[in-house]
């Protein structure tokens, strides 16, 4: 694993502990829901790299996975619905990027193929999350660290020079 996702996994371990922490406060009845509120983009320009992002989005699959394949750029497909649980998550994710026969499914494994694609080389990545219900189907705790990872994500890349996008539609 390379420096960058070791420090990135030790940040999800930190973030699991504070995602319990927000599990008390919710079992307190504070709310702390803030279910993946991202802006939209008004065009899809897939090569700006300072807007690349894990956004929610009103536009046509079709039509991102036309500017993805026009870009160059990796696309990967996965179908959402009915999705409940971390482990679902991950195996959804896991078949539409087919992450090699390692893969761990738990959150540091999700950190790592996310940030080596060297079994998949491309000029930026897309991933379009079909029919995502607004909590992704998952706990409180779970969604933030898989939003916390997202949007992790996309930084790393982005020093890299890469976009990285997720949209959920």
């Amino acid at each position: 694993m390379s420096k960058d996702a070791t420090a990135l996994a030790s940040r999800h371990s930190a973030l699991n502990n504070r995602a319990s922490e927000k599990s008390a406060s919710v079992a307190q009845g504070v709310n702390t829901e803030n279910a993946l509120t991202v802006p939209t983009l008004a065009v899809p320009q897939l090569n700006n790299l300072a807007a690349a992002a894990c956004i929610r989005s009103d536009y046509a699959a079709d039509d991102l996975r036309d500017a993805a394949i026009a870009a160059g750029y990796a696309l990967f497909e996965a179908e959402m619905k009915g999705i409940k649980g971390k482990k679902n998550l991950l195996n959804a994710l896991a078949q539409a990027a087919q992450y090699p026969d390692e893969f761990g499914e738990n959150w540091d494994a999700l950190v790592d193929v996310l940030c080596d694609f060297s079994w998949h080389p491309a000029p930026g990545y897309v991933f379009l999350l079909r029919n995502v219900s607004p909590t992704l189907g998952l706990s409180v705790n779970d969604r933030e660290i898989a939003q916390d990872i997202f949007d992790d994500t996309v930084v790393y890349w982005r020093q890299r020079n890469k976009p990285f996008w997720i949209f959920l539609l």
